[in-house]
Order: structure tokens, then sequence, then C-alpha cells
């Protein structure tokens, strides 16, 4: 395949699946390429947490990682996802980089690894990334991944952002893409209310119905055991966050998506009258008033 391809295979063996490959270049060099791709909260905005917690030095240089890695839950009504993976990086002779993972089995200890409450133990595909250097600069980098290709457009972003600093001071895309990518955490923080982020359970009625969790901040008093309202201090501020989930009897997915698509200006205008925005970063809340920033361009990364 030449150079921005897309293929998929089926497996029919092992249980079944998809490995799916993409082929991109990238004006980076391996060696940060091989960086920012090991760092898949930077650049993937539904991994909450990556942990690496062992290395082993293997042959011709290479090096073996034990990863623990956690996925925020996609919606209140599924669960939060880790795995466990063996993450091996070489270099080939011919100057190129392959960063290989697959996730261990029961059989390799995982099976008496304790599961982190809120999350279900899942496994992935093997994957992984072949970056070979290019003879005038850059990386041809390729990527067979079960779960997504999104980081070819980070690090095409990443690119882009560095030839436009020596030309633009202000580098409004750089500003912009981490908006973006501080916005989706926020969500994903908020629709999974981890405890071990200061998250508290207010009201649960199940998860198809209304919940309201909070977060309070440093300023705040803790909250002990009991769940009324009165335990909070009424100054130092915090993060209410109020959930509704529904279930869509014979939706299908493509057909909602493609709804909200044609009525986007509907839920994602941020100058609407009845909406107000308050925030005490003043300059945030007048570009946002201003339309510095359209809904539009914040929600499309």
């Amino acid at each position: 395949p030449g150079p921005d391809s897309i293929g998929a295979i089926a497996l029919s063996h092992s249980g079944g699946g998809a490995a799916a490959q993409t082929c991109g270049l990238v004006e980076l060099e391996p060696i940060k390429v091989a960086e920012i791709v090991k760092n898949r909260p930077s650049w993937l905005q539904d991994c909450r947490r990556l942990e690496i917690l062992a290395t082993f030095n293997a042959d011709r240089g290479g090096l073996v990682e034990i990863v623990h890695t956690q996925m925020y839950a996609p919606t209140t009504l599924a669960a939060s996802r880790d795995f466990w993976t063996l993450r091996y990086t070489c270099c080939l002779e011919d100057g190129s980089l392959v960063i290989c993972e697959r996730s261990l089995t029961a059989g390799q200890g995982v099976q008496a690894i304790p599961i982190t409450p809120g999350f279900v133990r899942t496994e992935i595909l093997p994957s992984g990334y072949l970056i070979r250097p290019c003879e005038h600069g850059g990386s041809m980098v390729i990527v067979v991944d079960d779960m997504n290709f999104k980081v070819l457009r980070h690090l095409r972003s990443v690119a882009r952002e560095r030839a436009e600093e020596g030309l633009v001071g202000n580098n409004q895309t750089a500003l912009l893409r981490g908006f973006s990518h501080r916005l989706v955490r926020g969500f994903n923080d908020a629709v999974n209310c981890f405890t071990d982020d200061g998250w508290i359970s207010i009201i649960s009625d199940g998860p198809s119905t209304v919940s309201v969790c909070m977060n309070p901040s440093p300023n705040c008093r803790r909250i002990g055991q009991s769940d009324s309202l009165s335990s909070i201090s009424p100054v130092g501020g915090g993060i209410i966050c109020a959930k509704a989930s529904i279930l869509l009897q014979g939706v299908a997915p493509a057909s909602f998506v493609r709804f909200m698509q044609e009525h986007r200006t509907a839920w994602t205008e941020l100058d609407g009258g009845s909406c107000q925005v308050t925030t005490s970063r003043t300059s945030t809340s007048s570009a946002l008033r201003g339309g510095k920033y359209s809904s539009v361009q914040v929600l499309q990364p």
C-alpha cells in the first residue's frame, strides 16, 4: 500500500475479530513518532491512564514493557475497561522502529491481578507500529490496530504545528487542539465519575435514569459517611454533574449519529441566548461569548 491507505482483514481464528491497517507519511523523525505513539493518553482522549509497571531489556537493544491501561466508559450504560499488555520496542537493521503490543492472558499472571473497582478486564488484539525513516526526512508509519487510527491524525497535527511555530508566534492550531483535548477528557471524567478522582455519588437511581455526582474542590470540606448535602461546605466551590441516560429501542447508532449531525447547531451552539457562560477566567469567557472559537471548530477534532 502507498501513503494514506487503509484496509481491514477479518480474522477467522482466535475467536474472530478484525485487524485494520493504515499507512501514512508523517513529517517527524522516527524517534519522535515512537515517543508520541507510546504516550497513548496524549492523543487518545478515551484513554484515562497508562502506567508502565516494569521494563526489561531484550536482544538487539529491544525493550519489553508491562503496561496497564485504563479506558473511559463511552456512555453511562457501559463499564470502564482496563487491560494489561506486553509492549515490545526494537530497531531493525534498516533503521526502522517496531512497536508491538498484545494483551497478557490469564496464564501469564493477569488472573491473579485484582480488577480495579468500576472497571471490566478486557483484552485487545495484537497491534503495533512500523516506523520507517524516509530519505528526504519524515517517517512512513504503518499502523495495525483493532481499536482506532487517531494516532495518525495526531502525528500529522504535531508535525504541522512544529512547522508553523517558526512562521507564527501564536499557534492557534495548538491552542485549539489542547482545548479540544481537555474538553473531551473533562466530559469523560464527568461521565465516569471515578472515586479516586474525588467524585462522590449524591443521587443514583440506576444507569438508565438520573444520577448526580459531585467533585468538591480542595477548599471544600470532605463529605463523610452521610449522603446529606448539609455536610458540604457552602463556600469553596466544586463541580456537580447531573447525568441522564435513556435506551432508545429500535434506533440504529448510525441513524442517531446522522440525526445529531444534521441538527448540530441546535445542541452545540455556545452563543445561544438561553446559555450563559460564567467563569472566573474572563479571557475564556469573553472568547466563548465573542465567538472566537465556534462550537463546530471545538467539537470537530
